[in-house]
């Protein structure tokens, strides 16, 4: 990934733990990447601060086939996942206020079962089954911020992947707890 043309994010090690700290002025990265049909996204990240402007842990962009978790309020943070373009009749939402804290979430694009879920700490918290249309497979994909490359999300990354298949069970289950680990927590 490259950073920013303005910054970078600052490596961090505490405790035997290790993350990303992005500053929330300047700071993301972006890659070139394929979108595919099935995919899932999961990253264990700590927002550090909000303010209500839809700062993105990460986001796509590509045509109108895009998502994204967004900040939701001043103070606050709750997930939200931008279903433009795909189908879907709303948004992906988790309505518990994560800022300051560690959480590892999926979000998972299914298309053969027509299915878009959001998943935090292994649990399932918004789901639906409305998914029709693929992600376009030229993608620009961000850590840190919107699909515009605005509005900087300050926040620690301890781990971030993207799967080209739905991830489900057992699959699912060891990422979550994997990058559970790399925050210091037992899933």
């Amino acid at each position: 990934m490259a950073q920013s043309d303005a910054a970078r994010p600052v490596y961090r090690a505490s405790g035997g733990l290790r993350w990303l700290e992005f500053d929330r002025v300047d700071d993301y990265l972006e890659v070139a990447i394929t979108g595919t049909p099935n995919h899932t996204a999961v990253m264990a990240a700590r927002p550090l601060e909000a303010t209500g402007v839809n700062e993105s842990l990460w986001s796509f962009d590509a045509v109108s086939r895009d998502y994204q978790v967004e900040a939701g309020g001043a103070g606050k943070f709750y997930g939200r996942a931008n279903s433009s373009g795909m189908g879907l009749s709303g948004f992906l939402n988790d309505v518990v206020d994560r800022l300051g804290v560690d959480f590892v979430e999926a979000i998972r694009l299914d298309l053969d079962a027509g299915t878009a879920a959001m998943i935090i700490d292994g649990t399932v918290v918004d789901q639906l089954a409305e998914y029709t249309t693929a992600l376009h497979p030229d993608q620009t994909l961000r850590v840190a911020a919107n699909r515009a490359a605005t509005n900087p999300c300050g926040m620690r990354m301890h781990a971030f992947a993207i799967f080209d298949a739905a991830l489900t069970g057992a699959a699912l289950a060891d990422v979550t707890t994997w990058f559970g680990v790399k925050q210091g927590r037992a899933l």
